[in-house]
Order: C-alpha cells, then structure tokens, then sequence
C-alpha cells in the first residue's frame, strides 16, 4: 500500500476525487503549503523562461494579489448567494481548485527549459486533441476547465450549496480571475 504525507492528502484527494473531499475538515495545512508552492514554481518558471521580462518580485506581488482577490470573490459572491463559506474555507477551496494551473505553470516551466517559449504562454487547448473542434475551442485550456470544475465540485460539498449555486459562484470566480488576467496582461 502506498503511503501519502499528510501534507500531500488534502492536494491528491482534492485533484483525483474532489467530490469525496471534506471542505469544511482541518486535517492539513492547505493554503501555506500551496502559496510556497506557488512562489517556487513561478520562480522555476521565470528561471526557465527565455526573454521573460517580468521580474520575480512583480511576478510573485501579482500572483499574491491575485489569489486574495479571488478568495475575496469567492467569499463574497458566496455570501451574496446566501452560503456560509468562512474565509479560511475560502482560502482553502481556491488554493485546491487553482491546482490544475499550478500543474500548467509547472508543464510551462519544462516546456521552456526545452524551448524558447515563455512558460506563461503555453496552454493546453482542446484543438491539441480534437482537430476538427470549432474555432473558440482554441480560447480554452484544459487546465483552466478543469481548475473551473474543481472549484465547482468542492463549493457544492459545503454545507447548503446546490449545484447551480456552486456553478454560479464558480462562473463568477472565473470571470473576475479573466478580467484580472486580461488586465494584467496590458500593463
């Protein structure tokens, strides 16, 4: 039998089987852990990344900016929807439902050790596997579908969130992380 750390469950479980994952549990740290390893991919990224004019500062300010804003959505939108989400538990559920990019940052990452490609440019769309999808297919990632689920599934196991409440507020999360990606990319 394969044994996992502790520290590791809550990441594995909320990735492989989100809807049997108990958001409202304490059992592990969540939040720290991702934020280290958010900051130590970023900065794999940028040391791998060719050309890359951002700075580690701006680029690790930036992503901290982004994920409270995106917990403070989270929370807030919940709220105005009637869910009593705590902003721990807030905290937690964006930092598992953000897995899936710090997976595409990390593919990112190796893709520019290997190439000239920034590893922020390298996306995962579904015209990778089914050639003759439409032409909007290409705006999306797989990564970022699959972050937009988890986000899903993990509000719909807290306490009173339905199915259209936990898509709701995990279309509004998405939309506001949009805007503030599209934002940023024009500074």
């Amino acid at each position: 039998m394969i044994r996992i750390p502790s520290i590791a469950r809550p990441f594995i479980l909320a990735l492989l089987a989100p809807s049997s994952y108990n958001v409202e549990s304490a059992d592990a740290p969540i939040v720290v852990p991702f934020l280290l390893a958010l900051t130590a991919v970023l900065l794999f990224g940028l040391t791998m990344g060719h050309g890359i004019s951002v700075t580690a500062s701006a680029a690790l300010v930036t992503a901290g900016i982004l994920w409270v804003v995106l917990s403070a959505v989270l929370v807030v939108s919940a709220s105005i929807l009637d869910l009593k989400l705590s902003w721990i538990n807030g905290a937690r559920i964006i930092s598992l439902a953000s897995l899936p990019l710090l997976l595409r940052l990390i593919v990112g990452g190796i893709v520019a050790a290997i190439t000239a490609l920034s590893p922020f440019l390298v996306t995962c769309s579904p015209i990778l596997f089914w050639k003759q999808a439409p032409a909007w297919a290409a705006r999306l990632d797989v990564f970022e579908l699959w972050a937009i689920g988890l986000l899903a599934i993990l509000l719909h196991r807290c306490k009173g969130c339905g199915v259209q409440r936990a898509i709701f507020v995990s279309l509004i999360v998405w939309l506001v992380g949009f805007a503030l990606i599209e934002v940023i990319r024009y500074l």
